[in-house]
C-alpha cells in the first residue's frame, strides 16, 4: 500500500489537535513544510513530480510551485532565513545519489548556489 503525506493547517482546540485544512491536495509525499517568516508562504519537498523537489505556495494551498525543477536530484529539507529572502535546502546535485549537500536559492528559485 502506497503511503502519503500532507501539508495541512491543524487548529488547537478545547479537544486537543483538530484537522483545519489539507492545503496541499495531493496524493504525492509532501512533506518538510517551512513557513516563511512572514507567515504568507511555505516551503516544502514533494515527490510529485518523481523525484523530490522544494515547492512553495502561498499560506492558504494555493500557488504551488516548483523551485528547484531538477529530475537528476532529490532536493529536501527547505529552511528560510529571518529575513525570508531566500531558502536553504539539502541536495544530492552534483554528487553521488542521496550523498546530500546544503544549497541555497532566491525564495523565487533563482541563484541556485552550493553552500560550503
Amino acid at each position: 500500500m502506497m503511503s502519503t503525506c500532507t501539508v495541512a493547517l491543524l487548529q488547537v482546540t478545547s479537544a486537543g489537535l483538530d484537522w483545519a485544512a489539507n492545503l496541499t491536495n495531493n496524493p504525492a509525499i509532501d512533506t518538510s513544510q517551512a513557513w516563511s517568516p512572514d507567515g504568507t508562504r511555505i516551503a516544502f519537498e514533494t515527490d510529485r513530480d518523481g523525484d523530490f523537489e522544494i515547492y512553495v505556495m502561498n499560506a492558504d494551498g494555493s500557488g504551488q510551485t516548483n523551485l528547484t525543477n531538477n529530475p537528476a536530484a532529490c532536493d529536501i529539507s527547505p529552511t528560510w532565513p529571518p529575513d525570508g529572502t531566500q531558502i536553504f535546502f539539502r541536495s544530492d546535485r552534483g554528487g553521488e545519489r542521496f550523498d546530500y549537500k546544503p544549497y541555497v536559492m532566491n525564495a523565487d528559485g533563482s541563484d541556485v548556489t552550493g553552500v560550503g
